[in-house]
């Protein structure tokens, strides 16, 4: 962005200048929370669980795969169509911008999150670089076509968010049995999804105060349970179960990911294995549950299929003895009713 802005020497070194500001008071904040220059999510960079190579090279080819005519096939051809005009100043902006978008997911490794969020700001850019050269393109059928392919690109995004069947009827639980937009949504509590709401019940004759949870990843479970402890799987915020998520091999990494698991000592462990190998998604959590301490020190309380049928299985430690139902329900109540905007539940 500063490249195609500047006019001069002079002009370069200001720009530069005003653009490493914001970036170094992001970096001395870092350091104050953190203590570190990367926050602990740069360690939960991985290669996907299905296979697929999401980092790097693997993440930008896997984006513009996923969204060709967008991000590769439109600002490509608006360009070509243009290419005997020289690029007005606005145009090689947007072009330098949309360039830099996806040499950042490059560079930066990519990320383990199969939604390619690192180039989410890659698509308004490429539709902007497409706009300024379909300006002066002079195309009428040109531009009819890249409409239509726009639009067929935005269809092709909200295809995944339209199918949400479990919104409108939750077959496990059955305590939704009809989702609808609240009238207030800023305003007005919201249930919890039924996923956390099955955990939490299941899960509260065993957890108490001050006590550690081992999570498959971090969710609304933390939000709720704001006295206890969770140990994140993934290593979004567990230093050493994101570095084994970053290198699942490595037998250094997976022994200090094991070690931290056994230190923690967490009364209750949520899991999600693989439904074909068996095994968890989660390299720190594979490394502990192959560990033979694991199974002598905790117990199978209960599972649940979660997407495409992998189940997502609940261990209590062997030593936790379960209160009763009504000092559970008192429990979560206790823990629904600090935070304001989630409904309690009802019994």
């Amino acid at each position: 962005g500063v490249l195609p802005l500047s006019r001069d020497r002079k002009t370069l070194v200001r720009l530069a200048l005003l653009a490493a500001a914001p970036l170094a008071v992001l970096t001395l904040g870092r350091l104050a929370y953190f203590h570190a220059a990367v926050p602990n999510t740069f360690w939960a960079k991985m290669n996907a669980v299905d296979g697929k190579d999401y980092t790097g090279l693997g993440y930008v080819g896997s984006a513009l795969t996923r969204r060709p005519l967008l991000l590769l096939v439109v600002p490509v051809a608006a360009l070509l169509l243009r290419a005997r005009i020289i690029l007005g100043p606005a145009a090689r902006l947007a072009l330098a911008l949309l360039a830099g978008s996806l040499l950042f997911a490059l560079l930066a490794g990519g990320d383990w999150m199969p939604d390619r969020r690192l180039l989410v700001v890659a698509l308004p850019l490429a539709a902007v670089v497409a706009a300024i050269t379909l300006a002066g393109a002079g195309s009428r059928l040109f531009a009819l076509a890249t409409c239509a392919a726009l639009a067929l690109e935005a269809g092709l995004t909200v295809d995944r968010t339209s199918d949400q069947t479990w919104r409108t009827h939750e077959w496990l639980d059955q305590r939704m049995v009809r989702w609808t937009v609240s009238g207030h949504p800023f305003r007005d509590p919201y249930w919890l999804d039924w996923m956390p709401t099955r955990l939490l019940q299941q899960i509260s004759p065993f957890v108490a105060p001050g006590d550690t949870v081992a999570h498959v990843d971090v969710g609304e479970l933390p939000y709720v349970m704001d006295d206890v402890s969770f140990l994140d799987g993934f290593g979004l915020v567990d230093r050493e179960a994101g570095r084994v998520a970053f290198s699942p091999r490595d037998p250094v990494l997976r022994e200090a990911a094991r070690e931290a698991f056994f230190a923690a000592h967490p009364a209750v462990t949520i899991v999600v294995l693989d439904e074909v190998t068996g095994r968890p998604f989660s390299p720190a959590q594979d490394a502990a549950l192959a560990d033979p301490r694991f199974a002598a020190g905790w117990r199978e309380q209960g599972r649940v299929p979660t997407w495409v049928n992998h189940p997502c299985v609940t261990y209590v430690r062997r030593d936790v003895v379960p209160v009763a139902h009504a000092q559970a329900m008192a429990r979560m109540n206790e823990w629904l009713a600090r935070v304001k905007d989630v409904r309690a539940l009802e019994d």
